[in-house]
């Protein structure tokens, strides 16, 4: 072996030695305790308005939207709206907004997933 490369050889293990030295003499964290989170004390009523609906438009959807989850078939046609449109998956829907048109959109099962104004 040449000069060089005995030398480089001692570089890299002192190199090698020093690294593993620092690794160990690290700083190890200790355990720590955390305290215990304060209880959340009483549950205390709030004075507060009745919930409202959203609103959601003029289009009669009120009356009918407990039928989101239901099959598209279980709701009357008296109940709907005069002015109204099913989209399903493949209906490509139109760009012009009615907010007294009620769209009702069906799953590919035929089962409601939403209504909407529009």
């Amino acid at each position: 072996m040449s000069g060089f490369t005995v030398k480089l050889a001692l570089i890299v293990a002192a190199g090698a030695l020093l690294a593993a030295c620092a690794f160990d003499s690290a700083p190890q964290p200790q355990n720590q305790q955390v305290d215990a989170l304060p209880s959340l004390g009483q549950i205390q009523e709030i004075d507060a308005p009745p919930v409202r609906r959203a609103i959601t438009g003029s289009c009669g959807m009120e009356s009918v939207e407990h039928f989101v989850g239901q099959p598209r078939l279980s709701i009357r046609a008296a109940l709907l709206p005069q002015n109204y449109r099913v989209l399903d998956l493949r209906t490509r829907q139109a760009p012009d907004y009615r907010p007294d048109r009620l769209t009702i959109r069906i799953d590919e099962n035929d089962v409601v997933e939403s209504m909407s104004c529009g």
